[in-house]
């Protein structure tokens, strides 16, 4: 049997009580001890000590300390895993806005209202229906009666209209 040797025990490693002071997996049915000793519980549900050499020690210990690192990056990824549209949500819902922007962007958006308002009926139809009602050209072409460059046409020169009034 191949002897993997493992980073010598340090003090954090140590409970009092001589087993050693890891984490385990809850599927793990022994614990090792600091002296060479593994113990466990029999199959009659009784607690076993055992002494073994340090070939099958270190065996054990190199075992456990890669169940450890398996279940460290399961730990550091799983939060990743969880990650939802609704959490998603909640952690960028709670980002802090000054009251100076949210008045700034209120002016914006009013100003923005105003010049849409301003726009000829037909500009003012395709502009809303494209970007507020998420239509394509094409189906904003067809409900119109005409072609789609007459309706990307009709948006673009919309859009340098407020653009323009906005930059005064």
């Amino acid at each position: 049997m191949k002897c993997i040797r493992s980073p010598p025990l340090t003090g954090f490693d140590l409970l009092i009580g001589g087993s050693m002071k890891r984490r385990k997996n809850k599927y793990n049915p022994y614990t090792l001890e600091v002296n060479h000793r593994i113990t466990f519980l029999d199959s009659r549900g009784v607690m076993q000590k055992i002494l073994v050499n340090d070939e099958i020690y270190q065996e054990f210990n190199s075992f456990e300390l890669s169940d450890l690192k398996e279940m460290n990056e399961y730990d550091r990824h799983i939060e990743h895993l969880e990650q939802t549209d609704e959490t998603l949500f909640l952690n960028t819902r709670n980002k802090y806005i000054s009251l100076e922007e949210l008045v700034l962007k209120k002016m914006i958006y009013e100003k923005l209202y105003e010049e849409i308002e301003k726009l000829p009926d037909i500009q003012k139809r395709r502009l809303k229906l494209y970007y507020f009602e998420e239509m394509t050209l094409e189906s904003i072409a067809k409900i119109e009666g005409c072609s789609k460059v007459a309706v990307k046409y009709s948006i673009d020169h919309a859009l340098k209209k407020i653009s323009k009034s906005l930059k005064r």
